[in-house]
C-alpha cells in the first residue's frame, strides 16, 4: 500500500514522473548503462503489474490534468485544532475539470478537514524580495461559486464510486477525509452542476446522504421510473425469460417426454394480466414525457391501447418462434431470409431473449428510461446466462442497438431502394451512428466500421421481420445496402451517395448549376451596377469640373475684358489731349504724335501681358482627367477669340487715331 501510496504522488503532481528499470515488474537486479543482458532470470510480478494497470496507469493518462502549477494548491489537514503532518493534500484545476489528492504517509487511521491552502510566494517584481505570500480557499481552487441548487460531482479512482456534495457546504466548511494506514484518495472529474428543473441532484443528494454510488445517472432512474421498473420487472419477469430461452433451445430438455412442451401461446397467456398492468404505467410516463417536450413542439406519440400493443408483441414472439422451430426441423440447404435469421439467433447468445423484451416496449423514451440496462439485468438473474460468454457490457450494447433500430418498423418497404437509403441513413448519418455502424472521421472523411455495420444489418432483419412478418421483402432490401456497402470503400458519404436515385442527384446537380448560374448573375448585375454608378459618378465629377472650369473662365473673360475697356479709356483721353495739344501748339506736332504713339505702345504690352497671363493660368490648370485636358482646350480657344475681339477693337481704333492725325495735318497746312 505504501508503495502505491507514494506512486500516486509520483504521478499526481507537477514534474516529470520516472520510473527505475523492472521497476513495475518487481524485478530486484538494478541495471546500469554497461549492462548488455540480464543476469538473473526474474518473472513478472503479476500482481505488482495489475495494481498498476489498476491504480497508475489511468492517472497516467490524464496527467495533464496534474502536470501543471498555476491551480496547484497544498492544503493542511485539521483535526481538532492541530495540523496532521502525516496526510498529504493537494488540488489542481484545469479548464473546468478539477483534482483533489490524499494520501496517509503513515500506518496509523487519520482524519481531518482542508479550507485554506498552504501560503504560496507571488513574484510583484524583477527583485529578490518582490513577492508577497498568498493563500486561497479549496472553493476557489476548484472555481466553485454559491448556489442554493449547485452541485459538486466527484469520482474516487480506486473504487470507482461518485459522489455528490452542495457548493456551500465545500465553500463553507471545506472536505472532511478519513484515511486508513498508507491509503490514498484520487478525486478526478470534479465539477460544480446546477440542479435540473426535474430537481435531479437535490433528490440524488438527499437519497446518497454522503454515500458514493457506481453511476449518479443509474441512482437517478431508479429512483425516478422506480414505478415503470415494478410494473416492467413482473411483465418481463425471470420466468418468462427462462421460457424464452428454452422455446429457442436447439436440444430439447430431458423432461421433454414425460412433460408437455411449451408453446409461446401458453408463455404469453401467462403474462396477460401483468403485460396490462404495465402498458397503463408505461402510458402515465409517455404522458409525463410529452409533456416535458411540449415546448420543443416535437411530434407527439399515437396513442395505441394496451390490448393492441399486447396483441402486437404476441404475434412478434409467435412469428420468431416458429421460425425457428420449422428452421430447426427443415432440411433445406438453400439460404433464405428466414434461414440467415435462424443462423443469427444459433450463433448470437441470449439474442432471442433480447429480441424478444425488446419488443415489448414503447421504443421512443426506452433508451432514457434505461430500459436496454434493466432488460440485461433481468436476463442475467437467470441461472443459465451465467454460462454465456457474452459479458454485460456487450448485451446493453446489444439492446440499445435493437431500441435504435425499433425506428424503422415504420418503413413502408414498397420502395426497395428508398428503404435501403433511409436504413443506410440511420445507420451512418444519424445521432446513433456510432453506434450502430462505428462512423468516425478522420483526415476529413467519415468512415464506418464494416464488421460494426454488418452486425447491425443482421439485427435489422430479425427486427423488421417480426414486425412485418414478410422476411423476403426485407432481405431484398438489405440486399441492396450490402452491395452498396461493398463498392463504398468503407466511406460513409460514398455509401450514401450510391443509394440516392439518379433524379435526385440529376436534381441536386441541375440545383447546384443553377444556385452557381443565379449567383454568377446577380455577382455580374452587381459589377454592371457598380461600373455603372462609377461611370455616372465619373460622368458627373467631369461635368461639374467642366462646370466650374467655364464659370472659371467666364469670371476671367469679363475681367480681362474689363481691364481692356479700362487702358482703352486711359488711352482716349490721352489722344484727345495729343489733339487739343497739337492744334494749340502747332510747333510740336511731331512731338504729340511721338508721345500718342508711345502711349499705344505702352498700352498694348498691358493688354497683352493680360491675355498670357490668362492664357498661362488656364494652361497650368490640373491634368487629371482627359475631360479638364479638353476644358483646357476649350478655355484656351475662348481665350483666343478674346484676344482676337481685342485686337479687333484695336484696329478699329486706329483708324480714327489715323482720321484725327489727318485732320490735324489739314489743319496746319490751311494755317
Amino acid at each position: 500500500d505504501k508503495y502505491f501510496g507514494v506512486c500516486t504522488l509520483m504521478v499526481t503532481m507537477p514534474g516529470l514522473p520516472m520510473f527505475g528499470h523492472g521497476q513495475l515488474e518487481g524485478f530486484e537486479e538494478k541495471y546500469g548503462m554497461e549492462y548488455t543482458r540480464a543476469y538473473k532470470d526474474e518473472q513478472v510480478d503479476e500482481g505488482l503489474m495489475n495494481g498498476h494497470r489498476h491504480l497508475i496507469f489511468p492517472l497516467m493518462h490524464k496527467r495533464y490534468l496534474f502536470a501543471q502549477v498555476e491551480n496547484f494548491l497544498f492544503y493542511d489537514v485539521w483535526n481538532n485544532g492541530t495540523v496532521n503532518e502525516n496526510i498529504f493534500a493537494y488540488s489542481n484545476l484545469v479548464g473546468d475539470e478539477g483534482t483533489i489528492v490524499f494520501y496517509n504517509n503513515k500506518y496509523e487511521q487519520a482524519q481531518g478537514w482542508i479550507k485554506q491552502s498552504c501560503e504560496y510566494a507571488v513574484k510583484t517584481g524583477s527583485g529578490e524580495d518582490d513577492k508577497i505570500m498568498m493563500t486561497r480557499s479549496l472553493g476557489e481552487g476548484l472555481n466553485l461559486s454559491y448556489g442554493f441548487n449547485h452541485y459538486v460531482v466527484l469520482r474516487e479512482h480506486k473504487s470507482g464510486l461518485w459522489y455528490l456534495r452542495k457548493s456551500d457546504e465545500l465553500l463553507n466548511n471545506g472536505m472532511f477525509v478519513m484515511l486508513n494506514g498508507f491509503e490514498s484518495q484520487v478525486y478526478t472529474d470534479v465539477r460544480q452542476v446546477e440542479d435540473t428543473a426535474e430537481g435531479k441532484y437535490a433528490k440524488l443528494y438527499e437519497l446518497l446522504k454522503g454515500k458514493g454510488c457506481e453511476d449518479l445517472e443509474i441512482a437517478w432512474q431508479e429512483y425516478h421510473y422506480k414505478e415503470l421498473y415494478a410494473a416492467l420487472s413482473k411483465f418481463i419477469s425471470p420466468e418468462f425469460t427462462e421460457g424464452i430461452h428454452e422455446l429457442f433451445a436447439e436440444k430439447e430438455n430431458e423432461f421433454a417426454k414425460t412433460e408437455k412442451k411449451l408453446t409461446a401461446k401458453a408463455l404469453l397467456k401467462s403474462i396477460t394480466k401483468h403485460a396490462m398492468e404495465y402498458y397503463k404505467v408505461e402510458d402515465e410516463f409517455l404522458a409525463a414525457e410529452e409533456k416535458l417536450e411540449a415546448d420543443t413542439k416535437k411530434k407527439k406519440t399515437k396513442t395505441v391501447t394496451a390490448k393492441k400493443r399486447f396483441d402486437d408483441f404476441s404475434k412478434k414472439v409467435e412469428y420468431l418462434a416458429d421460425l425457428f422451430a420449422s428452421e430447426l426441423k427443415s432440411k433445406k440447404k438453400t439460404v433464405s431470409a428466414e434461414k440467415k435469421i435462424f443462423e443469427f439467433l444459433k450463433e448470437n447468445e441470449l439474442s432471442a431473449e433480447m429480441l424478444i423484451c425488446s419488443a415489448s416496449i414503447t421504443h421512443k423514451f426506452a433508451m432514457k428510461w434505461g430500459l436496454n440496462r434493466k432488460f440485461t439485468e433481468i436476463i442475467r438473474s437467470n441461472a443459465y446466462s451465467s454460462s454465456a460468454k457474452i459479458s454485460v457490457w456487450e448485451m446493453r450494447e446489444t439492446l440499445a442497438k435493437i431500441l435504435v433500430l425499433k425506428e424503422l418498423e415504420k418503413l413502408s418497404l414498397t420502395k426497395p431502394k428508398g428503404d435501403a437509403l433511409e436504413i443506410t441513413s440511420l445507420l451512418v448519418d444519424s445521432k446513433a451512428q456510432g453506434l450502430l455502424s462505428g462512423a468516425n472521421e478522420f483526415d476529413g472523411i467519415k468512415w464506418f466500421n464494416k464488421e460494426k455495420i454488418e452486425k447491425s444489418l443482421e439485427l435489422t432483419l430479425a427486427i423488421l421481420s417480426m414486425s412485418n412478418q414478410n422476411a423476403k421483402d426485407i432481405q431484398k432490401v438489405i440486399s441492396i445496402v450490402v452491395d452498396s456497402i461493398a463498392s463504398s470503400d468503407y466511406k460513409c458519404e460514398k455509401l450514401l451517395e450510391s443509394l440516392k436515385p439518379k433524379t435526385a442527384k440529376k436534381a441536386a446537380k441541375k440545383t447546384s448549376a443553377k444556385a452557381t448560374a443565379t449567383k454568377t448573375k446577380a455577382e455580374t448585375k452587381k459589377a454592371s451596377a457598380t461600373k455603372a454608378t462609377a461611370t455616372k459618378t465619373k460622368a458627373e465629377t467631369k461635368k461639374a469640373s467642366a462646370k466650374a472650369t467655364a464659370t472659371k473662365t467666364k469670371v476671367e473673360t469679363k475681367k480681362a475684358s474689363a481691364k481692356a475697356t479700362a487702358t482703352k479709356a486711359k488711352a482716349e483721353p490721352k489722344k484727345a489731349s495729343a489733339k487739343a495739344t497739337t492744334t494749340k501748339t502747332k510747333a510740336e506736332p511731331k512731338k504729340t504724335s511721338a508721345k500718342a504713339t508711345a502711349t499705344k505702345t505702352k498700352a498694348e504690352p498691358k493688354k497683352t501681358s493680360a491675355t498670357k497671363a490668362t492664357a498661362t493660368k488656364t494652361k497650368a490648370e490640373p491634368k487629371k482627367t482627359s475631360a479638364t485636358k479638353a476644358t483646357a482646350t476649350k478655355t484656351k480657344a475662348e481665350t483666343k477669340k478674346v484676344s482676337a475681339k481685342a485686337t479687333a477693337t484695336k484696329t478699329k481704333a486706329e483708324p480714327k487715331k489715323a482720321s484725327a492725325k489727318a485732320t490735324a495735318t489739314k489743319g496746319k497746312t490751311k494755317k
